[in-house]
C-alpha cells in the first residue's frame, strides 16, 4: 500500500532537506576558520572526549544526507516496516498513516542530531550537558506516543 503525501509529510520532507542544505553550506563558509582537529566524540554531559581532522566533518555531512536520502524513501514503502501490530485491510490506511507520521518526525529529529555534531565544532561550540539527554527524551518521547497511538488506533479498526 502506498501512503501519499501529505502537506504535513511536504513539511517534514522539507525540513529535512533544509537541514542538510543549510549544515553543508554553514561547513563550506567556515571551512576555513576551523581549526585542523575538531572534536568527534563527546560524552553524555556533553564535554569532548575524540579529537580527528576537520576533514571528517565533510564524511559526517555526506553521511547525514545520505541517512536523509535514505529515510525518504524508506518512508515510501510502508511494507517494509516492522510494526508492533496486526495490520488488517481494515486498518492499514490508518496504521501507515500515522506510523508514517512519527516516523517522518523522528527522521527530521535524527538528521537535526547528526547536523549538530557538525554545527558546533564549526562554530567551535561545545556541546550543552542537556543535549544529548534532551535528544534521547524527545526521541523516547515520540516513539512511545507513536507505538500507543498506533496500536489503539490499529485495534479499534478490527
Amino acid at each position: 500500500m502506498k501512503i501519499r503525501n501529505n502537506v504535513f509529510d511536504w513539511i517534514l520532507d522539507g525540513i529535512t532537506a533544509a537541514i542538510c542544505v543549510i549544515s553543508a553550506a554553514i561547513l563550506a563558509v567556515r571551512w576555513n576558520r576551523l581549526p585542523n582537529q575538531v572534536p568527534n566524540h563527546y560524552r553524555m554531559d556533553g564535554t569532548v572526549d575524540g579529537y580527528a581532522g576537520k576533514g571528517m566533518l565533510i564524511v559526517l555531512m555526506v553521511v547525514i544526507c545520505i541517512s536523509a536520502v535514505l529515510l525518504t524513501v524508506l518512508l515510501r514503502f510502508p511494507k517494509f516496516w516492522n510494526l508492533p501490530c496486526e495490520v488488517t485491510e481494515q486498518n492499514s490506511f490508518v496504521v501507515y498513516r500515522i506510523t508514517k507520521y512519527w516516523l517522518s518526525i523522528i527522521r527530521v529529529i535524527l538528521i537535526i542530531s547528526l547536523s549538530s555534531l557538525v554545527l558546533f565544532p564549526a562554530f567551535s561550540k561545545p556541546l550543552p550537558s542537556w543535549y544529548t539527554w534532551a535528544e534521547v527524551g524527545i526521541v523516547t518521547v515520540v516513539i512511545v506516543a507513536g507505538l500507543v497511538v498506533t496500536n489503539v488506533k490499529a485495534k479499534q479498526y478490527h
